[in-house]
């Protein structure tokens, strides 16, 4: 589920919210493949950047289990944390069920339903 109130508070203007949203569209999906490279060839600097970048786009979202998730992979990723790579792996993989729910809500909301529940 998302809350686009923090969105609407930062965007008085509706149009910037869907630039916003089609962006975060375009942007999230490809920004989730490079995560699983960086993991998957050990580069823990490029996945924690990665995985906070995620985590600030889905914070303009409300998308609070998505957040938590990201932000969870986002430490785990952090160079010297002591997490193995199956755990980074086990992290991304319940965030990439999240933000398949996110992007189905922003996308929901895109078409005009406005309705943000999957």
């Amino acid at each position: 589920m998302i809350d686009l109130s923090t969105l609407f508070g930062l965007f008085d203007d509706e149009a910037l919210v869907v630039k916003f949203l089609s962006l975060f569209q375009k942007e999230v999906p490809l920004l989730m493949v490079q995560l699983e490279n960086n993991i998957l060839e050990k580069e823990p600097e490029k996945a924690n950047i990665n995985a906070h970048t995620i985590k600030s786009q889905l914070k303009y979202l409300g998308a609070t289990d998505a957040i938590k998730l990201a932000e969870s992979l986002e430490h785990a990723c952090e160079p010297n944390a002591g997490y193995s790579v199956e755990k980074q792996l086990e992290t991304l993989e319940a965030l990439k069920k999240e933000i398949t729910l996110v992007l189905l809500c922003t996308q929901n909301w895109l078409n005009g339903a406005k309705i943000v529940k999957p």
